[in-house]
Formats: structure tokens, C-alpha cells, sequence
């Protein structure tokens, strides 16, 4: 297969970065028809919150894909779609926020209460809001080595939205997406730990072939025989 260059995954990325502005572009339209429901709060709290989900399924999905297609160029998305995630999720806790609990103290203590599980969602944003701010160029020079160790946090931000997703998911309604969604997420993440293995395991090989080779190849003497 053919290796794509950079710059002709440069030249497709606005079309990609348009195709994620599609929920937006149908809140507006559903909320000119009046198609957002009897409870527009709630469906637009609802459709972020997923669309949130979503897009960090897709962030996660450019390194499987890429190393399966052999086309290392196709991470240079992978940094949009982390910040559409962080954008949706900006979304969906500015629905809880204001539409929702009308930016009032009292209501978000009563709703934490009440349902404590917002918690894992708001400790998710809380993270998330620190990888975008280090997602530029400049902060993986500062940072160095310890930019991949604190990007690596999105795992725990994975495993948290699930929880919290199962936890929001109205009792009686059906379950295709919180299934589907923690399917994918676990095969993307099983993804990387079963890819980790395997590269500790080749690397452990070729020192292990290094260190014969050198071995078998000293001078009796060295070994002081």
C-alpha cells in the first residue's frame, strides 16, 4: 500500500475538521424546527455528552488505525480530535451548568448529591482540560519525556466517562449505546496494552540476541578462564 504523504493528509483535514462540526450544525437546525424535544436542555445535555464520548473514540482510534494501514502520517489528526472531544464536553458541562442547573450553587450541590456520579464526569473535564492546554508544540518541547506520561491520563479519562455514561444512561431505555460505546472503548484500549506487550517482547528479544552474540563471541581470557 501506498504510504500517504503529510502534506496530503494536511490537505484532507479541513474537510475532517467540518465533518466534526456536524452535531453542531443539526443543534441548530433541530432547535430552528423545533426538533430538540419537549426538554431541549436535556436532549442538547445529552447529545454533547455523547458526541464527547464519540470524539474521544475517534482520538483514541487514529494510532489502531494507522499502525494496521501501515500510515504513520494519519497522526496529525490525532490532535483535533482530542480537542473536538475537549469542545463537546466543554458542551456538555456548560448544558449541566447553565441549562440545567441554572447556574445555581444550591442545585449542582443537590444534583451531586443526588447523584454522585457527576463527579466522575466533572474529574474527566477536569483532566481533559489540562491535556488541551498542553496539547500544543510548545508544551511537548517544555515538557519533554513527561508530556507522553501526563497524556497518558486519557486512558483514565476513557474508563471514567464510560462509568459515568452507564451511570447517566435513563433506566428503561435501551442499552445499544452504552454497549457499543464500551466495547469500542475497551478494544481501544486492549488495543494498546496488547500492542505494549508485544513491542517490550520484541525489544527484550533483540537485546536478549545481543547480549548472546557478545557473549559467545568473547575471549576465553576475558572471563578470566
Amino acid at each position: 500500500m501506498k504510504i500517504w504523504k503529510a502534506e496530503s493528509i494536511d490537505r484532507v483535514q479541513p474537510f475532517v475538521f467540518l465533518l466534526c462540526l456536524l452535531p453542531v450544525i443539526r443543534w441548530f437546525y433541530l432547535g430552528s424546527v423545533g426538533g430538540m424535544t419537549a426538554e431541549p436542555a436535556l436532549f442538547f445535555a445529552r447529545s454533547s455528552g455523547q458526541w464527547a464520548l464519540g470524539m474521544l473514540c475517534f482520538a483514541l482510534a487514529v494510532t489502531p488505525i494507522r499502525q494496521m494501514l501501515g500510515q504513520p502520517a494519519l497522526l496529525r489528526w490525532r490532535r483535533m480530535l482530542g480537542l473536538y472531544a475537549f469542545f463537546y464536553a466543554f458542551l456538555h458541562m456548560i448544558a449541566w451548568l447553565w441549562l440545567d442547573r441554572k447556574l445555581s450553587f444550591s442545585f449542582m450541590l443537590q444534583d451531586l448529591v443526588e447523584r454522585p456520579y457527576i463527579l466522575l464526569g466533572m474529574l474527566s473535564f477536569a483532566i481533559m482540560c489540562v491535556l488541551a492546554a498542553t496539547s500544543r508544540q510548545q508544551s511537548i518541547r517544555k515538557l519533554g519525556r513527561n508530556w507522553q506520561r501526563l497524556h497518558r491520563a486519557v486512558y483514565v479519562v476513557s474508563i471514567l466517562v464510560i462509568i459515568h455514561f452507564w451511570k447517566m444512561h435513563p433506566a428503561g431505555q435501551s442499552l445499544v449505546a452504552p454497549v457499543v460505546f464500551t466495547l469500542l472503548m475497551a478494544f481501544l484500549l486492549l488495543w494498546r496494552v496488547v500492542n505494549a506487550l508485544v513491542l517490550r517482547r520484541k525489544v527484550q528479544t533483540i537485546v536478549d540476541s545481543v547480549g548472546n552474540v557478545s557473549g559467545s563471541g568473547r575471549h576465553p581470557r576475558e572471563d578470566g578462564r
